[in-house]
């Protein structure tokens, strides 16, 4: 609920700052809004924000996926526990 409302802000600002034709054609318009905004000398250069939270977003959905694949396989293979004490800790 909060991340839809928090997109439509994103992608109404882009449109009315960049306009519909460039928010279309553009692969990342959140990265080109952000190198628009200057707040006087003090805030420039968002798009650096911008990125950082793009990697720690992707970072933090790999160490979900990763963590559902390790929990999946330990399912699927709790057969084969006894076996794999020691060397495959992705089963523990």
């Amino acid at each position: 609920m909060i991340g839809g409302f928090i997109l439509t802000i994103l992608i109404t600002f882009c449109i009315l700052v960049l306009g519909s034709v460039i928010t279309a054609k553009q692969a990342y318009p959140t990265y080109i809004l952000g190198k628009k905004i200057s707040i006087g000398d003090l805030l420039e250069q968002i798009e650096v924000i911008v990125s950082i939270v793009w990697v720690l977003t992707i970072y933090l959905i790999m160490e979900i996926c990763f963590y559902g694949l390790a929990l999946g396989l330990t399912q699927i293979f709790w057969w084969m526990k006894e076996l794999l004490n020691s060397d495959f800790p992705i089963f523990h």
